[in-house]
């Protein structure tokens, strides 16, 4: 099991972008949440948790997006995460 911080940076808030990724999540089997940083405009920060192959398969379709959205850049951590239960919208 892998858990991973992940920030995306671009149009990313108030294109559906959270919804993408809770719908990308739900269908990868990925564990974690999705939610629009506090600090920075124009940046979704994501923790995902699940088996190495969904999690790449997970990472690798970030880049698509809804219609309206734009991805400039992703980062991603590895992190030493207690298991989640399912994946939310916070």
């Amino acid at each position: 099991m892998k858990t991973y911080e992940v920030i995306i940076k671009g149009r990313v808030q108030g294109v559906g972008f959270r919804m993408f990724v809770y719908k990308l999540a739900k269908k990868l089997k990925i564990n974690g949440f999705v939610m629009n940083s506090i600090s920075k405009f124009n940046i979704v920060e994501i923790e995902a948790q699940g088996n190495f192959l969904n999690i790449e398969t997970f990472l690798k379709n970030l880049n698509i997006g809804p219609g309206l959205s734009r991805v400039d850049q992703i980062s991603k951590r590895e992190l030493n995460k207690d298991p989640y239960k399912s994946f939310i919208i916070k």
